[in-house]
């Protein structure tokens, strides 16, 4: 009987762990409003002033005006709001871009939808 109590302790603890991770992946989307077109697969976004801290924690970057490198290929028009799916920008993610930008932190969009 105290081997059945032991396991089932064992069986929920394993079972919070993993709502956790659910929890942990919505943690990275977030509402942005486009604030320039893209230029070589980077969008330029405005993010909500309060998801500044969320968004450092995943970036380690400070502030809520980025790049992001759209995977998707999406079109999108200045003053859109999206719902994107973030991640920091890796070192295989970037490219050289023949234009010059503005210096704002980049990141990666996994995913978006626009908001209407």
């Amino acid at each position: 009987m105290k081997k059945l109590m032991l396991f089932s302790v064992w069986i929920f603890f394993c079972s919070c762990n993993g709502f956790d991770e659910l929890e942990e992946d919505n943690d990275h989307q977030f509402e942005a409003t486009v604030l320039d077109g893209t230029y070589c697969n980077y969008i330029s976004l405005e993010f909500r002033p309060e998801d500044a801290a969320s968004i450092e924690r995943i970036t380690g970057h400070e502030g809520y005006l980025y790049y992001g490198l759209q995977l998707s290929k999406i079109l999108v028009h200045p003053g859109q709001r999206l719902r994107v799916e973030i991640r920091k920008l890796n070192e295989s993610d970037g490219y050289v871009c023949p234009t010059l930008l503005p210096t704002y932190p980049s990141l990666t969009i996994l995913s978006l939808q626009i908001v209407e």
